[in-house]
């Protein structure tokens, strides 16, 4: 849709304009500093399946579960600027132009949902609801070069396919999209989970019109997938079922489904809502088997074969995992900012869910069940508060527009109506409106300062003087080891990643210790120096202030004598210190 470049080419403007600065200063999260790391690494000759980050928890090195699908268009874009720009700068403008391409696919896709449900009018608003949410999710704005926007684009995709099923395109296009979700990562697990049912939901409706989009939409899945691991997962990993990337774990259940949908056709059990259940009560029993045999920890989920303490001590503490309340508790004008746009999305959902045509319904219900997904999830963990925003768009556009079209209750010329509810029925603005509304109630300059102390150490400045010291292993922060990576030729014992377990669970023993109990654990890890952000709270839930340990002698400004102070700029968040030997 011509609609949809217009709209994206001006998101992109307005979002380097705002924000391509504050990028090249600090990257955004350490997630975009892994990327380009890996990025660097493949691009420096690290073979394409060698997924192992040999500077993370050295001399083992830490093997990442990140697809390559998203690393090679970021080092294609690098390598095609290159002869114009120079690498350098090459590699400066594909961390700003990268974060925007994933919404050429998104931006469309909401088009199409908005056309589904209320035709022209809703596709127009739905794309303009949608632009306005490329910039309030914040994964789209440069240097946001993980994979969480490609995820959000190719869900919006997967939503987009789902209300044109039956149509077989429409159903090679979800079962693609599917696959591609997880192997870029398994985040979007409940999505395409909720596709799946959407899918068998409609096939028990239906029985002799779906069935042929039902073994398209598997035939694509499972097709695309298995592509998806050769690909990128090395030859030797492919029948190793890992719960946290794609793998065999995840290909089997697919490949038994279609066997058996494939199997039900040529027997007619597809011709009756019976035969259907049956075969679909077979699918569900054959997949918990496969999984079950495969590797029974992965029915507790993907991080089940996480370590027990890396998730007590560490990743159950990170902020992106706290719960609505929790937010609320800390944060409460940005919770209520946050979930309101979600929240009024499924206040209009009526309007969608009351459609005439059954069909329709079952288009809005798609909708609104990717919405009332990421939002249920959201008030678990925070981090898939993106995804609800994002699928907001969606409901929040084309129940404005079927209202202005009806006139319902109200006396508005249609063009008038439309351009007041591209106006107001997006996320963009209700989110604002609501920050406006809640700040004199609940606001406080405290929670505004909430994290400007973890801010100042992402500051590529901050990481200057480490940079210039002759090549070591670093002690840091975990939260910060993505950074050092990225700025300093150095190693580093731990970056915030659940396969880390050592370098993880060291770098907690060892901040939290004693100081001559740190600098055993210390030594034993081989680490020549010792990065400290004095602004970050990191370890702040496992220790009390005044105890006795490395980090509160660090935060005092009173290293131990066996830390020898490297001169750092006088404004520096981050203290690089030497260790002493002997």
């Amino acid at each position: 849709m011509w609609l949809s470049f217009v709209v994206w080419a001006l998101v992109a403007a307005a979002s380097l304009w705002l924000d391509g600065a504050r990028a090249l200063l600090a990257l955004p999260d350490p997630d975009d500093a892994m990327r380009l790391v890996q990025v660097r690494d493949l691009l420096a000759g690290q073979g394409w399946f060698d997924l192992v980050q040999h500077r993370v928890n050295p001399p083992d090195g830490t093997p990442m579960h990140w697809s390559r699908l998203v690393d090679a268009p970021i080092a294609a874009m690098i390598v095609g600027l290159r002869p114009l720009l120079g690498p350098e700068a090459a590699e400066r403008w594909a961390v700003l132009l990268w974060p925007l391409v994933p919404a050429l696919l998104l931006l469309p896709s909401a088009g199409l949902i908005g056309n589904r449900l209320a035709g022209a009018p809703g596709a127009v608003l739905t794309i303009l609801a949608a632009g306005l949410a490329v910039p309030l999710v914040r994964h789209f704005v440069p240097g946001r070069i993980d994979h969480h926007n490609v995820q959000m684009a190719l869900s919006m995709a997967l939503v987009a396919a789902l209300v044109f099923i039956p149509r077989r395109p429409a159903a090679y296009a979800a079962g693609a999209a599917s696959a591609l979700s997880i192997a870029v990562g398994l985040e979007t697990l409940p999505y395409v989970a909720l596709g799946g049912v959407a899918v068998m939901a409609g096939w028990w409706r239906a029985p002799a019109e779906r069935s042929e989009a039902v073994l398209a939409y598997l035939s694509a899945f499972a097709a695309a997938a298995t592509l998806a691991l050769a690909a990128t997962v090395a030859p030797s990993l492919w029948l190793v079922p890992a719960c946290d990337m794609i793998s065999t774990v995840y290909l089997a259940p697919l490949w038994a489904a279609l066997g058996i949908a494939a199997a039900a056709r040529a027997g007619g059990l597809d011709r009756g809502r019976a035969g259907v259940a049956l075969v679909v009560s077979a699918m569900a029993l054959a997949a918990l088997a496969s999984v079950a045999l495969l590797n029974p920890a992965c029915l507790a989920g993907p991080y089940a074969e996480a370590d027990p303490r890396v998730l007590s001590l560490w990743m159950n503490h990170l902020a992106e995992v706290r719960s609505a309340v929790t937010l609320f508790r800390a944060e409460p004008v940005a919770a209520v900012s946050v979930f309101a746009a979600p929240i009024a999305a499924l206040a209009v959902a009526p309007v969608l869910l009351a459609l005439p045509s059954s069909r329709d319904r079952e288009a809005a219900a798609i909708v609104v069940g990717a919405l009332a997904l990421a939002t249920m999830l959201a008030l678990l963990q925070v981090r898939t508060l993106p995804f609800a925003a994002m699928f907001a768009a969606a409901p929040l556009a084309a129940a404005a527009a079927l209202v202005i079209a009806r006139r319902w209750r109200l006396r508005l010329d249609p063009i008038w109506g439309y351009a007041a509810a591209a106006c107001l029925a997006n996320p963009f603005a209700i989110t604002l409106a609501a920050a406006v509304a809640a700040e004199p109630v609940l606001g406080s300059q405290a929670q505004h300062e909430a994290h400007a102390g973890e801010r100042l150490c992402t500051r590529r400045a901050e990481y200057r003087v480490l940079a210039g010291l002759p090549p070591g292993t670093v002690a840091g922060l975990i939260s910060f080891g993505s950074y050092i990576l990225a700025e300093t030729p150095h190693r580093v014992v731990a970056a915030p990643y659940h396969r880390n377990r050592d370098g993880v669970l060291d770098t907690i023993a060892a901040f939290t210790a004693k100081p001559d109990e740190s600098r055993a654990i210390l030594a034993r890890r081989g680490v020549d120096y010792l990065a400290f952000c004095t602004t970050s709270t990191e370890l702040d839930h496992l220790i009390g202030p005044d105890a006795d340990t490395l980090v509160n002698r660090l935060k005092r400004g009173d290293p131990p004598a066996w830390l020898e102070p490297v001169a750092d700029p006088s404004d520096a968040a981050t203290r690089v210190y030497r260790l002493r030997r002997g």
